[in-house]
């Protein structure tokens, strides 16, 4: 049962500017369609695992890894906004599909200056994937956020308890 599971900290995947879903240049990530979660402006050139789990999907192009946690939760983080039409270019991926990660492992490197050049933002989704099961909380405030640094908490939902946190 979800609710007898430990909350799970969540850390940053990237060093750089961190913010509201709300501020991403795209309709989907900022109005929240799959899922709740925040944005990074990111300063470094390589994504990090928020915390443990597997490689649910690898984009083809490298720039999107899903991560599946024990419990069935599964967070995505996204390389910038319109990076696929960049074909791959600039991503390098370091994990493939159905891998074990730990919390900090690398998973993508990617050219920062390609991102920025090529594709309409930089700024990179992290989303908690519409669940039944969990939400989340403790969510940082926006301003400078160093790798690893914690900015939520996954939590699983009471029995019962729909999508908005309502029975």
């Amino acid at each position: 049962m979800a609710e007898s599971r430990a909350p799970i900290r969540l850390l940053a995947p990237l060093a750089g500017w961190l913010g509201p879903l709300e501020e991403l240049p795209d309709p989907v990530f900022a109005g929240g369609s799959l899922g709740d979660g925040l944005a990074f402006d990111p300063t470094g050139d390589t994504l990090h695992a928020p915390c443990a789990g597997t490689i649910a999907s690898l984009a083809r192009t490298g720039h999107a890894v899903t991560l599946r946690l024990e419990g069935g939760a599964e967070l995505l983080l996204h390389l910038g906004i319109d990076t696929v039409a960049m074909g791959g270019a600039g991503f390098t991926p370091l994990v493939r599909e159905g891998q074990d990660v730990a919390e900090g492992d690398p998973l993508v490197r990617f050219d920062l200056d390609a991102v920025v050049h090529q594709a309409s933002s930089a700024m990179t989704p992290f989303l908690l994937l519409e669940s039944e099961d969990w939400t989340l909380a403790d969510k940082r405030a926006p301003g400078p956020v160093a790798l690893g640094d914690t900015v939520m908490t996954l939590v699983a939902r009471a029995a019962g308890q729909g999508a908005a946190g309502e029975p």
